[in-house]
């Protein structure tokens, strides 16, 4: 990979990062569904006038659309909003990649390797790490939240791979499209006195620079980036940067939200990462 494409996937990862600590700043003045519901109709408007639909399976790119858009992003707005914390979150959330390789040795018998199990055990001492050190029931409900997106993130990607789709922003796109009515729906039963109190003119400039951020920088432009990246590289190249997320995801989170980095997150964050690349490294075994 050249400098400049490193610089630039960093960029990404960094972009990634920090949507944990934004997503706490739209919740100020959106419940979860609303906020979410913003997010994917101004990923939708304009784009879908400028991106081709995505030719696949469209019943599996809408389970796609249902557990990657609706279900994960609603546990993880909904986690940050019952108190688990925006650095804790982006730690918890890369407990996808255990639950990736145990559902798709179920779904597509792949061979589960000496590397995927030790991992997986050094991945869960971390976890429960952290769900030890949760002292009130709001992180509490949070930290399951955070493991149902994680799940719902897994499940996700066992669809993306039989759609077999390489313009992941077309996916991005329209798979906005068809979780727009649903979320929006959901928030209308679900947040009415949200929607009866809500007044655009009382939104504050960091609300307004929340929903921008989540839909452009980290949709439409972080994606278009990694979907490059990924047709002009190998994946095993590309893809162990997301490890950095978290990392970035805390650091930022202590400047933005004033997280305090105790002792035991930096453990944590130290033993789930090096599961995680135990896990994504390649095995004989």
């Amino acid at each position: 990979m050249t400098y400049k494409h490193t610089l630039l996937i960093i960029l990404v990862v960094l972009l990634w990062g920090g949507n944990f600590s934004v997503i706490k700043i739209g919740l100020a003045d959106f419940p979860p569904l609303l906020l979410l519901a913003i997010r994917f109709f101004l990923v939708v408007f304009p784009a879908i006038f400028f991106v081709k639909m995505p030719k696949a399976n469209w019943p599996l790119i809408i389970l796609y659309a249902l557990t990657m858009f609706v279900m994960q992003f609603f546990f993880l707005f909904t986690s940050i909003d019952v108190g688990l914390t925006p650095g804790l979150a982006s730690i918890l959330l890369q407990s996808q990649i255990f639950f990736t390789v145990v559902l798709s040795s179920l779904v597509f018998k792949e061979k589960i390797k000496n590397n995927h199990i030790w991992g997986g055990v050094i991945c869960l001492i971390g976890i429960t790490i952290i769900g030890i050190n949760i002292d009130n029931t709001l992180s509490a409900y949070g930290f399951l939240f955070i493991i149902l997106a994680a799940f719902s993130w897994s499940v996700a990607n066992i669809f993306s791979k039989l759609i077999t789709i390489k313009d992941i922003v077309s996916l991005i796109v329209w798979g906005s499209l068809i979780s727009f009515p649903v979320v929006l729906f959901m928030s209308y039963q679900y947040e009415v006195d949200a929607w009866k109190t809500f007044d655009i003119k009382n939104l504050s400039i960091l609300s307004v620079f929340a929903v921008s951020y989540l839909s452009y920088p980290v949709t439409i432009f972080a994606f278009s980036v990694w979907s490059y990246m990924l047709n002009k590289y190998n994946a095993i190249v590309v893809t162990p940067f997301t490890l950095l997320v978290p990392v970035f995801g805390l650091i930022i989170s202590s400047f933005v939200n004033g997280e305090i980095i105790e002792s035991w997150k930096i453990l944590s964050i130290i033993i789930i990462m090096f599961g995680l690349i135990i896990i994504i490294k390649p095995s004989k075994f």
